[in-house]
């Protein structure tokens, strides 16, 4: 991989063209040791130049390196930058990439890097306001401030709300306001947001909306739209137990919070306990507890329990593979009694 021969040689624009597609291309080809070492060579560059520090959050952007690394770069890319209104947009959303967003319901972080950028970019996108500037750096907040739990609710509605008002036909904002809207419990408003988004886009459903739609309509309870959705997503599935849409699927665990992110406040902003359990799945995105817990989480055998589409991890047991879903909300409580007795977890599931 080329590369600058001593640690303060600048890059011209073709040179870091040129590192940054062999990058991509050994990430791509899971060659992730090569990508990292590739990506540590622009680092003395990107402390000088402007344009090679937005490359590097570039590539953290897309998602091809760990957690830790990501955050890592994001972090030395910011103590040189952090003035820089250009590289501070690409790193409110590259911020995704340094947190593992499948763990839905865990705490804020705690590297300040998150909070530094949330700040910064929320005084650059005021005083942006009304200039060419201001839709990168809003949409570069409105990731940020998400990523911090429900500290900055306040400016994750801002950004969007905002964004929507500048650009009033662009899918993706509404699609990202319904996804703020869903992780906080609103799902009315979420199922709105993501119809609008659909609604822009003609006869095209991208997946991903798709699936932050069904989940708000069956949070919000409107199994007409919930069922459309899976059924246009090629699930055999009628509207059943409890009002909604019901199919036959393999059961699948969820990870319990005790204060999920939808149900938490900017005062209790963590899970508090969490456990592992079974639950018999009625649709893509909710089902029947079918343990009895350990701890006291709230939610009982038999409680009905809205869970998120992505898995945080998955479980073998044996040659089967059982995706653990993250839990979003209880939708119904004390329907133990609807439990039946052969439904006994002890006898028909492996321990956690």
């Amino acid at each position: 991989m080329a590369a600058p021969r001593f640690p303060s040689e600048f890059l011209t624009p073709q040179q870091l063209e040129k590192i940054q597609q062999e990058i991509l291309e050994a990430a791509r080809a899971g060659r992730d040791n090569e990508a990292w070492q590739g990506v540590q060579t622009l680092l003395p560059a990107a402390q000088r130049q402007e344009f090679v520090a937005a490359a590097v959050v570039y590539l953290v952007g897309q998602g091809h390196f760990s957690v830790e690394q990501s955050l890592e770069l994001l972090a030395a890319v910011y103590e040189v930058h952090k003035q820089s209104a250009t590289v501070l947009a690409l790193m409110g959303g590259a911020l995704e990439s340094a947190r593992d967003i499948n763990f839905l319901n865990a705490a804020p972080p705690e590297h300040p890097l998150f909070l530094n950028v949330v700040t910064a970019l929320a005084e650059l996108a005021q005083l942006a306001r009304g200039e060419t500037t201001e839709i990168e750096l809003l949409e570069g907040l409105a990731t940020a401030a998400r990523m911090v739990g429900r500290q900055r609710d306040e400016l994750v509605e801002m950004a969007c709300k905002r964004l929507i008002e500048l650009e009033p036909k662009k899918d993706a904002h509404y699609y990202n306001y319904g996804l703020f809207l869903k992780t906080r419990g609103r799902f009315q408003e979420g199922m709105q947001a993501n119809q609008k988004a659909e609604s822009l886009l003609l006869l095209r459903r991208p997946k991903e909306y798709e699936w932050n739609l069904g989940i708000c309509a069956t949070g919000a309870g409107e199994a007409d739209a919930a069922l459309a959705v899976w059924k246009r997503l090629k699930n055999e599935i009628e509207i059943g137990r409890f009002g909604l849409p019901d199919g036959n699927y393999p059961d699948v665990k969820v990870r319990l919070a005790q204060r999920p992110l939808a149900e938490r406040t900017a005062d209790s902003d963590d899970p508090g306990i969490e456990e592992t359990i079974w639950v018999e799945r009625l649709s893509p995105c909710h089902g029947i507890v079918r343990s009895v817990l350990v701890n006291d989480l709230g939610v009982d055998l038999g409680d009905v329990v809205l869970f998120d589409g992505a898995p945080v991890t998955e479980q073998i047991y044996g040659d089967q593979k059982v995706p653990v879903f993250p839990h979003l909300a209880t939708l119904r409580r004390g329907c133990r009694r609807l439990v039946s007795p052969t439904r006994n977890e002890s006898r028909l599931y492996p321990k956690n």
